[in-house]
């Protein structure tokens, strides 16, 4: 929803994993082994046709698949199924220090112990993505760990820029998993690109609480019951959305937007690259990508 680099940029460097594990299992952005087209599984609620579908889509064998985030533990029942190529930890819980988030402290723990015990399972070759300037190390000879830089581009009109999104010195855009999982796919080039579960579309929730006077909205996801969470209070945004001039709705809509516009960036280095990107969520709001149906994937 914000940008990554905006939540992590006052806290030094985190280790996720244990740091007695000397072994980093560090390999290249570039994949050395790939299909020709990937598919990627976001969180959004439309992802769910997918996951309840796990069984056909593993069955195209000119596919390779991304997860993210909590979805490794969430979903992990049918990721044994899926086995997908690339997981994408992107998400401040797994790299801010529990300290920093009392109010949080207890989901935090959770969700880093059991994605890690997850990884730990893994009995297939896959790259784990996680942002420069963080570490995972973890005593898994399957899992092999991608440090994509995060310096985001702030002009986006540099002629040179594609080069510079090529040998990862700067990413067109971070501010959501979503958008990073869509950078990694054309920076390496699959023929077709596609994904499902990227609404969108969770702004239209955006409310004040008439019992508490608090702006809130609800974010819902394909592994879990609507979240609840109050935009002045949202723990790991810190003061993000603390704006006595234009006020937390009007703050967290403009970020909401710009988001959005985020994803044209992405487009432009796809259309560069000369590939196609097709976005498979039902009730989309997002106008980059080609929208497609995927029932229709489904029967490909």
């Amino acid at each position: 929803m914000n940008s990554f680099v905006e939540r992590i940029k006052n806290y030094g460097r985190v280790v996720l994993g244990c740091l007695e594990n000397k072994k980093k299992n560090y390999v290249s952005p570039l994949l050395l082994d790939k299909r020709k087209k990937i598919f990627i599984m976001a969180t959004g609620p439309s992802a769910k046709q997918a996951w309840n579908n796990v069984d056909l889509l593993a069955h195209k064998e000119d596919t390779d698949y991304v997860v993210f985030n909590e979805a490794v533990w969430q979903m992990y029942d049918r990721i044994t199924v899926l086995k997908p190529k690339i997981i994408i930890l992107w998400d401040s819980i797994f790299f801010l220090p529990e300290e920093k988030n009392v109010g949080q402290k207890k989901q935090i723990s959770k969700t880093k112990k059991l994605t890690l015990d997850k990884l730990k399972q893994i009995n297939w070759p896959v790259n784990v993505v996680i942002p420069s300037g963080f570490d995972l190390i973890i005593d898994n000879p399957y899992v092999s760990v991608v440090k994509l830089r995060n310096r985001i581009d702030r002009l986006h009109d540099s002629k040179k820029r594609f080069d510079y999104y090529d040998k990862n010195l700067l990413i067109p855009v971070a501010n959501n998993v979503l958008q990073v999982a869509l950078y990694y796919a054309v920076l390496n080039q699959y023929d077709e690109v596609s994904f499902i579960g990227g609404e969108y579309s969770f702004w239209k929730s955006c409310y004040i609480d008439e019992n508490d006077n608090k702006a809130k909205v609800n974010i819902p996801h394909c592994y879990d019951e609507e979240r609840l969470f109050s935009v002045w209070t949202l723990e790991e945004d810190g003061d993000m959305y603390r704006d006595s001039r234009t006020g937390a709705v009007s703050l967290f809509l403009r970020r909401t937007a710009e988001s959005m516009e985020g994803f044209f960036y992405i487009r432009e280095y796809a259309d560069y690259k000369h590939i196609c990107v097709n976005n498979y969520s039902d009730g989309t709001m997002l106008e980059a990508f080609k929208i497609m149906k995927f029932s229709d994937y489904i029967k490909e």
